[in-house]
């Protein structure tokens, strides 16, 4: 049976031009397992069964990418699979086809951009050019007043916070009702040279915020950001010197500017400076008087330069302090604030931050040491384009793909590529791509289904594998710790039933008894006024609000634990040395 089994496989190799490989061409290279049992001095090894080589882990923080070997020549990669005695798989059974049925009267349903029909608080950049809400007046007391600003990809939010008055006041942008009148899109215009926050038929600079992430060097992608958030400020200065002038009009307030930054990137030295700069530059060119102009910007910005050391290291900006914090480390602020927040605890937590353009998760650790100070260490933080707006991109490139070579389709196959790349959306998106276009029918299986497809390929990926399991695989942390961590979900895109699956498909999984994130919410806090905001939607303005308050002491990336490589015993007279060798 022996001879006829070799001569079977010289036979099946020979037909592909090849001869049988020989076991040493064919062995897998030993290696011991870091959890191997230390073998006493002078004991014999014993022989370990072959195991599977380990790619060697790039550096914590590193972005260099992993090298992969090498494919094999096809014609060596033969398969002999169908000589084995297990059992060959069966094909994936085929799943319902797609169907489409369009009517004539078939139409996008996607609802028109919000903005458009808000009514803008336009006056109060007129008031907020200055530092103090009554120059010359007669002094009696003194603020630190922190400007909490939360620069998203899709809208802004604004929180101006009082410690000593134990008071945060949630900036509104339009006469509104709920979170609507508190999410200012982030969007430009421009007319006759002179930048505004508010236009409609003006051309306008959109994807400020993620054009900067891309660029963060490049001068022509600072300009309008810098426009951008100078007219913020204004906005934010002048509607404090308007509606709560009995508190500010005796005070010398001492101001703070706090802003966001996705945690990923606050560890990267270039854009954390890039946002520096600019957060800086804005700043001077909000008191400036006047319009604010592109020839204003590049006067401060050439001044700033000069006094600043190219822009590199941070300059002195009169007045206030600049502060750039990370987004997530605001964002759960308003709970390790709280009394629910115990330093006898773990404090470990997992963070999930659904925007428009990205969705930053990370898993860190939280201290709270003297004078209010906090410290986070982050073990893992992912920065992945798996937004709202990006799974927006996804299901329209999906109906455009289905469209495509159907009959009076036109019309719906122009309208879709016009609402597929804006990203300062503040209107609800439909909460399934179903929705996308009403008078259609449609029959399909999971694998026609882009939402599902993104939840699992790109989402789920990001959240619990390299945000979430990663941190075991790396030594970041153990099991003990991981189990029943507190998560949190929070971010605009929380409103939609596919970013909300994640808490229940991170509760529990089937292969890891310790893959069990429990999830956490953000409550209100009492100091926050925010008029109109109910408490569901709250969230949305929870970055804003813990950058207006949270003091931040240090924050730090964890690197991988790694395990010192054993060596044989020695004696003491190895390290000494004779007198006769002297």
């Amino acid at each position: 049976m022996a001879g006829s089994m070799k001569e079977l496989l010289e036979k099946a190799f020979a037909e592909k031009g090849l001869t049988v490989p020989t076991a040493n061409e064919s062995a897998v290279k030993q290696v011991p397992s870091r959890f191997s049992k230390k073998r006493k001095h002078n004991q014999t090894p014993q022989p370990r069964s072959p195991q599977t080589k380990r790619i060697p882990r790039s550096p914590a923080g590193s972005k260099a990418k992993m090298q992969v070997p090498e494919k094999q020549n096809a014609e060596k990669a033969i398969d002999i699979s169908c000589y084995s005695n297990t059992q060959k798989p069966k094909p994936p059974s085929q799943g319902k086809s797609l169907k489409i049925s369009i009517s004539k009267a078939a139409k996008v349903s996607i609802p028109d951009n919000l903005s458009d029909r808000r009514l803008p608080l336009s006056k109060c950049v007129e008031y907020g050019q200055v530092t103090q809400c009554c120059e010359g007046a007669e002094v009696q007391d003194e603020r630190e007043v922190v400007i909490g600003l939360d620069f998203g990809t899709s809208s802004v939010k604004a929180v101006v916070g009082d410690r000593g008055l134990g008071k945060a006041f949630a900036v509104p942008f339009y006469e509104a009702s709920d979170i609507d009148a508190y999410l200012l899109p982030s969007r430009l215009y421009l007319s006759d040279g002179k930048f505004a926050l508010f236009g409609k038929d003006q051309p306008a600079y959109r994807d400020l915020k993620l054009s900067l992430i891309a660029h963060p060097t490049e001068k022509c992608y600072q300009i309008p950001v810098i426009g951008y958030i100078s007219l913020v400020l204004q906005h934010i200065r002048g509607w404090l010197y308007k509606e709560h002038a009995e508190i500010y009009s005796t005070c010398q307030i001492v101001w703070t500017l706090s802003i966001g930054l996705p945690a990923e990137y606050h560890l990267e030295n270039e854009l954390l400076f890039a946002f520096q700069q600019v957060a800086n530059i804005s700043w001077e060119v909000s008191l400036s008087e006047g319009e604010v102009t592109e020839e204003l910007i590049n006067k401060v910005y050439t001044e700033y330069q000069r006094t600043g050391q190219q822009g590199i290291k941070t300059a002195p900006v009169d007045d206030c302090e600049i502060r750039i914090v990370p987004e997530i480390a605001a964002q759960i602020y308003g709970f390790v604030n709280s009394s629910k927040f115990n330093d006898r605890d773990k404090n470990f937590y997992l963070m999930v931050d659904v925007g428009a353009g990205s969705v930053d998760s990370s898993l860190f650790h939280v201290n709270r040491g003297r004078g209010g100070k906090w410290s986070f260490e982050f073990y893992t933080s992912v920065v992945a384009p798996n937004g709202v707006m990006n799974l927006h991109r996804e299901r329209v490139n999906w109906w455009l793909k289905q469209l495509s070579g159907l009959n009076n389709t036109q019309n719906l196959v122009q309208e879709l590529r016009q609402l597929k790349y804006p990203t300062d959306w503040v209107s609800p998106l439909p909460l399934s791509f179903e929705q996308y276009l009403s008078g259609v029918e449609l029959e399909y299986g999971d694998e026609h289904n882009p939402d599902l497809l993104f939840f699992n390929v790109r989402l789920l990926k990001q959240v619990r594998g390299e945000t979430y399991s990663v941190a075991k695989k790396k030594n970041l942390i153990g099991e003990h710790d991981l189990k029943h961590i507190p998560a949190f979900y929070c971010g605009g895109g929380m409103q939609i039933p596919l970013y909300r699956d994640l808490r229940e498909k991170l509760k529990r999984h089937p292969n890891c008894s310790w893959m069990k994130a429990e999830p956490r919410t953000i409550e209100l806090p009492e100091d926050m006024e925010a008029p109109g905001v109910e408490r569901k939607n709250y969230h949305r303005l929870s970055v804003a609000y813990g950058l207006s308050f949270l003091n931040v002491k240090e924050v730090t990336q964890i690197k991988p634990f790694v395990e010192p490589i054993e060596s044989t015993e020695f004696s003491w007279r190895d390290n000494y040395i004779d007198k006769d060798m002297c």
